[in-house]
């Protein structure tokens, strides 16, 4: 009857142990799981946070490249502003064209104005050039 005792208590002790080392690898695998879903977790945040920072990066590009266009555009509007302001300056409209005898008689001071405005450009070309 003892050896049966010491088999019965042999057979537990195995189960024990077996039973015990199931659940030291049960935890290591659990332990592992844990570790590799805060690593996915954490790139998945890293990437979002990256895509974030590129959105922005994007935005502020953009609003940096309207500010220049408008700045150029608003300094071409001065430009022409001042262009303007300068042609009305320069050119007097002769006595005779303030009005017009006949249909050739406006065309010529049509063309006057034409030539005029084309020697006035071509000054302010030639003046503002870099």
């Amino acid at each position: 009857m003892e050896l049966v005792i010491k088999i019965a208590a042999g057979v537990l002790l195995a189960v024990v142990i077996l039973f015990a080392a199931n659940q030291v690898y049960l935890n290591y695998q659990a332990h592992q799981l844990a570790k590799a879903l805060e690593e996915m977790t954490e790139n998945q945040q890293a990437r979002a946070a990256a895509q974030r920072q590129a959105a922005f990066d994007k935005k502020v590009k953009e609003a940096r490249l309207t500010i220049i266009r408008e700045d150029r555009k608003s300094a071409k509007e001065k430009l022409d502003a001042k262009k303007e302001r300068a042609w009305n300056e320069f050119y007097q409209q002769p006595e005779d064209c303030l009005s017009f005898r006949s249909e050739e008689h406006m065309i010529e001071c049509g063309n006057k104005r034409i030539r005029a405005r084309k020697a006035f450009d071509r000054e302010w070309t030639g003046r503002k050039a870099p």
